[in-house]
């Protein structure tokens, strides 16, 4: 399984509504069902791209900053009256947003 860091980026289609003005983002664990009482990063809704899809880069959203491991990806979309709809999941990605520790026992020689 490929591992994805801070420049790895969420892709996927808005609803056709035209009263979406944002989208949530959460990060639970992988293979369990999405939970609105989650923390959510709420990203506001920009135009798609040529392909038709938009696409949210992970490291802008401060809920992702310490993501090591496998997670599931839930996606809602919010209108203009604040009434979030249903999920869309990305199941079971996994992060690697934690840098290695230190090299040990070090030394200069000859």
């Amino acid at each position: 399984m490929s591992q994805f860091g801070p420049n790895a980026r969420i892709k996927f289609k808005q609803p056709p509504d035209a009263d979406i003005v944002a989208n949530r983002v959460r990060f639970h664990a992988a293979n369990t069902q999405p939970d609105l009482a989650t923390p959510f990063d709420e990203v506001p809704v920009t135009p798609p791209d040529a392909d038709g899809f938009t696409y949210i880069t992970v490291g802008t959203l401060p809920k992702a900053a310490a993501l090591d491991g496998a997670y599931d990806v839930a996606i809602t979309a919010v209108d203009d009256a604040g009434q979030e709809g249903p999920f869309l999941d990305i199941d079971n990605v996994d992060f690697d947003f934690v840098p290695p520790g230190a090299p040990t026992d070090g030394t200069v020689v000859e």
